[in-house]
């Protein structure tokens, strides 16, 4: 019997065929299993242009797992038979390319089983941070903190070399992960204690970010820190305390006795003096080339242009070794700075604080480099992250796909059809259409199955600064609203005129359908015929064909803005009873509400914006974060309003493989 381990190297890959090959009567007797690990990548990365696929080329370390899986050597003169028996088995925690890439009789597509194995009740995971569409479900952990705007600016100087400023968002990311090391070695944790920060999958920002985060604790560590520490620790203990974390967390499968609590400040504070003791620094080496740690914090930058040793320093993530003697104690901290080392397959131990920029448009990618999902034994109150909103969006939503996912893979689970039968359908959504499933080249089979476009509600945000292209528009929507029928009727309020019944074929063929330019950053109107496609499917079932169109007034006329507009076809006494009762129309539920009152909650609604391209910015706070608008001239903005499920459930898209048609596979082969 042999066990091997082999990288996804193609060298070595080679090496393990000539060995399987090596004696035809050895190989006859072998019965070979072969399992891939992080199978969604290299494996499946048949990136042959479309004729080489054709001809049945294969690029790659992909070309020689097949050779591997279907025993053939890479050379076809040096193969040997075949032996008794051949199994390959994936395990991938992000197996959209699997399943999306292609499917033929030689590939590796999964095509006997698919199983989904089942989540530790320990697993922290995006589930559990991010939480779920289903109603009537636990609330996230509130334990993922905005990083805004504003800060992106700054660390954008910083990657430029100005360190004249310091993010405030990474400032109490580090604060909480010098309180939660000082807690963790208060409770008596020996294990690495880490926060990582990744902002750049470049290598000179990581260098500038370390710099930045070096100067930073430096400069304050003998100053206010230990003030600034108090602060953000009492602000995220009465935050989440430990019965909130249980709440939300109600399947723990921990015995909630056996979780720690958090520990009062002056408990921590010597542990906080101790890891501020010295300057932050690298991993020192001793004389003979051994690690050396310290009580004070540890800075690493791990990439590859850090493989070399600077003096007594070594700058790259090396944990202590378990048998190390004697382990440092107190448990050694460490601030990693990194990229694309830190995404995938790399365990970062004791992880309490992330500060993430690295947004990704593949889902594949963006769930591996989330390197918070595990197991927190021991230390479950106390891991934060950081994040933009928008990468908080994209994780929701990616734990709405990992949901749906399972789901669908109980069909291969307990029915008699194989995968090679059909292709699971996968959630994929216009509402988020910056994120692929995976890259486009592990995306060769991937075809419509259906589309949903119940409940959407998207509205043009994005602009560009083109005043041909705008003023077209303007003559566009002018023309549209010349062509209505009847005389409109004056919205609720007064401050928008209002068309009703108007057929879907006017709007698409006089606004919608190669009329009104939007810009490329629009992705969701880039997808404007597949809705127009959709919502003449509906329309053909006597749904959807007869619409509100609504040119929204002033936002001082109408305070309460888009909302508002969104029932200006309904009577004036209907709205004004509802917000004498409820209140001003603050939420989308409102809305819908109004809607279902007055029974029109089956009426779709254009709602059309003609934005003074000289706006200006209101309001002393609004001034700190938006800019006057500085148009050539004024822009036409619509909203499309389609009614249906509300929030999660829209915009639903389904992606599934196309299965291969065994008698066009023969001829194509027979061409090739």
């Amino acid at each position: 019997r042999y066990f091997t381990v082999c990288l996804k190297n193609a060298s070595r890959l080679k090496k393990l065929i000539d060995w399987i090959h090596a004696d035809k009567a050895s190989h006859k007797n072998m019965r070979i299993l072969i399992i891939d690990d992080e199978a969604d990548q290299a494996s499946i990365s048949n990136t042959a242009t479309e004729y080489r696929q054709m001809v049945k080329e294969r690029k790659g370390i992909n070309k020689l797992i097949v050779d591997l899986v279907e025993d053939r050597h890479y050379k076809d003169e040096q193969s040997n038979g075949k032996a008794t028996a051949i199994n390959y088995v994936m395990y991938t925690a992000t197996p959209y390319a699997n399943f999306l890439n292609e499917c033929t009789e030689e590939s590796l597509y999964p095509r006997h089983f698919i199983w989904t194995l089942k989540t530790s009740d320990e697993y922290i995971g995006p589930t559990q941070i991010f939480g779920t569409p289903e109603p009537d479900t636990i609330d996230n952990l509130d334990i993922t903190r905005v990083i805004e705007n504003s800060d992106l600016d700054i660390i954008s100087r910083i990657y430029d070399g100005n360190n004249s400023e310091f993010p405030k968002s990474l400032e109490k990311a580090i604060e909480w992960f010098i309180c939660a090391a000082a807690v963790m070695r208060y409770w008596g944790y020996k294990k690495p204690i880490s926060m990582l920060v990744h902002t750049s999958q470049k290598q000179i920002c990581h260098a500038a970010v370390a710099e930045a985060i070096s100067d930073w604790i430096n400069l304050n560590r003998k100053k206010d820190l230990i003030d600034s520490c108090r602060k953000v620790y009492e602000e995220e203990t009465k935050r989440i305390p430990k019965a909130e974390w249980l709440r939300q967390f109600p399947s723990y499968g921990i015995d909630f006795a056996e979780i720690p609590d958090y520990p009062g400040f002056s408990r921590i504070e010597t542990g906080i003096r101790t890891l501020l003791g010295e300057n932050i620094a690298h991993i020192k080496m001793t004389d003979e080339g051994d690690f050396k740690y310290h009580k004070s914090l540890h800075l690493v930058i791990d990439n590859c242009a850090q493989n070399g040793v600077r003096g007594d320093d070594y700058v790259r993530l090396a944990y202590p070794d378990p048998d190390m003697d004697p382990y440092p104690t107190p448990a050694p901290a460490f601030i990693i700075v990194g990229g694309s080392t830190l995404s995938r397959g790399l365990t970062i131990e004791g992880l309490v604080s992330t500060f993430f920029l690295r947004a990704s448009c593949q889902a594949d990618t963006l769930m591996q480099m989330g390197r918070w999902f595990g197991y927190r034994r021991g230390y479950e109150l106390l891991p934060r992250i950081w994040m933009t909103q928008d990468t908080i969006n994209k994780f929701i939503f990616l734990s709405e796909l990992e949901i749906e996912l399972r789901e669908d893979l109980k069909r291969y689970m307990f029915s008699d059809v194989m995968p090679i039968d059909y292709g699971p359908r996968i959630l994929n959504s216009p509402k988020v259409s910056w994120l692929r499933l995976t890259s486009r080249n592990h995306m060769k089979n991937a075809v419509p199955a259906t589309m949903d476009f119940s409940g959407a509600k998207p509205q043009t945000v994005l602009f560009d600064k083109n005043e041909t292209l705008q003023k077209r528009n303007i003559e566009i929507t002018e023309a549209f609203l010349e062509k209505l029928p009847g005389t409109p009727s004056l919205s609720p309020d007064n401050s928008g005129l209002v068309w009703k019944n108007i057929a879907l074929e006017l709007i698409m063929s006089e606004l919608l359908i190669d009329k009104l330019s939007f810009s490329n950053r629009s992705r969701v109107f880039n997808e404007i015929g597949a809705f127009c496609d959709w919502i003449q499917q509906v329309v053909s079932s006597n749904a959807l064909n007869r619409w509100s169109v609504i040119v929204a007034g002033k936002d001082d006329v109408c305070p309460e803005g888009v909302l508002d507009d969104c029932v200006a076809d309904i009577p004036a006494d209907i709205v004004e009873k509802y917000k004498k009762i409820h209140g001003p129309i603050s939420k989308q539920t409102h809305v819908d509400e109004i809607r279902r009152i007055a029974h029109l909650e089956n009426i779709p609604l254009l709602i059309i914006y003609r934005i003074d391209g000289d706006s200006k910015v209101f309001g002393k706070h609004d001034k700190d974060t938006r800019e006057d608008l500085n148009m050539p001239c004024d822009l036409i903005g619509i909203q499309i309003c389609i009614p249906g499920e509300q929030v999660n459930k829209a915009f639903c898209k389904s992606l599934t493989i196309r299965l291969p048609d065994k008698d066009k596979e023969d001829e194509v082969e027979e061409n090739a």
